[in-house]
């Protein structure tokens, strides 16, 4: 009885990896630093990113070196990697110059972004198990169904086209949990033609306030069902500590519980990314708050207070619950 309960158990949790971050100005010392931490904690995953125009800086080229360099990640953590490449970035597209003006529907676009895409996935190392072909893809066609229909044309056909080279890579767009719940309709249309649900999962009301971390298996579940069959690949999982937002340390530490504790007993959840191993120091913020457009207080309250460590480095306490639950999790595989 003990050796099928065994069995059972084997396979169930998923991959978990961390984004990683160092302090600003950090350097290869500080880098190094910071994998080994995730080394030491278990993490036995990894994510990367990437803008198309990042890795195709003029028609026809490609850079695979950049590719490398940022998938290389993997090669010291280990396991299963999930890569994005950010067509569409929450707010607004990022193609490459030459396109920047180009509507979705174009021609010559969609030729381009097959061929990018045919170079693209045979030099992805084998590690790379997910592959998502546009961030936060749902925020930015909310109102744009023109735009979304040729997109997930797109992406559908970049799904065929990978699977002649690599059967095993599961190919989407990644949405967002707080787009997802408010239209469902919408979530649905983007999977038709995706392997698996990749998603960003940050439980905020309009506020940027946190939802209690009591309210995780609901979302979960509510996550799930809209997955009907496919896997569940968690792109981003956060949850702030800010006070400006009404959150607190206690309040993170008690979210990755809960958390974690579903991604353990889900077996339909196959990949979870953490966001982020440190906050964001006021620096970097003043970026994210120019491309976002937003200097709003509770937004910069929710996005610079995502670590597991401060801005200056010093662990919070759900650096400790973090590293309890990759044990946990991770041990169970």
């Amino acid at each position: 009885m003990l050796a099928l309960i065994a069995a059972i158990a084997v396979g169930v949790s998923p991959t978990i990896s961390l984004s990683l971050n160092v302090p600003e100005g950090g350097g290869e010392a500080e880098f190094l630093t910071a994998i080994r931490e995730q080394i030491r904690m278990g993490v036995n995953g990894s994510y990367a990113s990437f803008t198309w125009p990042e890795l195709e800086p003029a028609p026809g080229q490609f850079n695979k070196a950049k590719l490398d360099e940022s998938t290389g990640i993997g090669k010291f953590i280990g396991g299963n990697q999930l890569v994005t490449i950010k067509t569409v970035d929450t707010v607004k597209p990022v193609l490459p110059a030459d396109l920047a003006t180009k509507p979705f529907v174009d021609a010559e676009l969609q030729a381009r972004f097959a061929a990018f895409v045919d170079r693209l996935v045979p030099a992805l190392p084998k590690f790379v198990k997910y592959l998502s072909l546009g961030n936060e893809v749902d925020g930015y066609f909310a109102d744009k169904p023109e735009a979304q229909a040729a997109f997930t044309k797109m992406v559908a056909a970049a799904r065929l086209a990978a699977a002649k080279s690599r059967p095993d890579l599961h190919v989407g767009m990644t949405l967002t949990y707080t787009g997802m719940t408010a239209n469902p309709a919408q979530a649905k249309s983007l999977l038709a033609g995706a392997d698996s649900l990749i998603l960003t999962y940050y439980p905020l009301d309009k506020s940027y306030q946190p939802a209690s971390a009591d309210l995780v298996p609901a979302q979960i579940k509510s996550i799930l069902s809209l997955a009907e069959t496919r896997d569940v690949v968690f792109q981003e999982v956060g949850y702030p500590s800010s006070t400006a937002v009404g959150s607190s340390d206690s309040k993170q530490s008690a979210f990755i519980s809960a958390a974690f504790a579903e991604f353990r007993r889900q077996s339909q959840i196959k990949f979870a990314n953490y966001y982020i191993q440190g906050d964001f120091t006021p620096t970097q913020m003043g970026y994210f708050t120019q491309y976002y457009g937003s200097s709003d207080a509770k937004f910069v309250g929710f996005l610079s207070s995502l670590g597991l460590r401060d801005a200056t480095g010093k662990p919070k306490p759900s650096l400790a619950t973090f590293r309890e639950e990759v044990r946990k999790t991770v041990t169970e595989q």
